[in-house]
């Protein structure tokens, strides 16, 4: 089975996945709206201006899902029609001759130490978000 990114870039250049890729893949897109939309929800509750954030992302998914696909994207990001995919090839020329193959190396040399950095501090960023939730807790309790 291939990526989520994999899955993603051959729907936008026009390609067809696998139904099992497509059906796993909306399932794992699904599962990270829910966990950014609780995120936000959780900033939401101390942050006005993440309440903001919150209300107008709220707004956008509510938009996208009382709508078909086709009828969210709009003519302008349709992956079916010739046009948005000759616009496509277009602009991913221009990124590689801008970027050029060693820059494109680069990023993805500082994309793989990023998350290997963000993999070992998810434990410790866990155990602050338990420790404030905890501390947050017990100051509500002491009020």
């Amino acid at each position: 089975m291939r990526t989520l990114n994999e899955i993603i870039r051959i729907c936008k250049d026009g390609g067809k996945p696998t139904i099992d890729e497509a059906r796993l893949a909306v399932c794992v897109l699904d599962a990270l709206l829910t966990f950014e939309t609780m995120r936000l929800m959780r900033q939401a509750e101390k942050d006005d201006i993440a309440l903001l954030y919150y209300q107008e992302s709220f707004r956008r998914i509510q938009n996208a899902l009382a709508k078909s696909p086709r009828e969210y994207l709009g003519p302008e990001y349709d992956p079916d029609r010739p046009e948005v995919q000759q616009r496509r090839k277009l602009s991913k020329k221009i990124v590689s001759q801008f970027l050029g193959k060693e820059s494109r190396e680069t990023l993805k040399r500082v994309s793989r130490a990023i998350n290997e950095k963000a993999k070992r501090n998810f434990g410790k960023i866990r155990t602050m978000e338990v420790n404030n939730e905890n501390y947050r807790n017990n100051w509500r309790a002491q009020r």
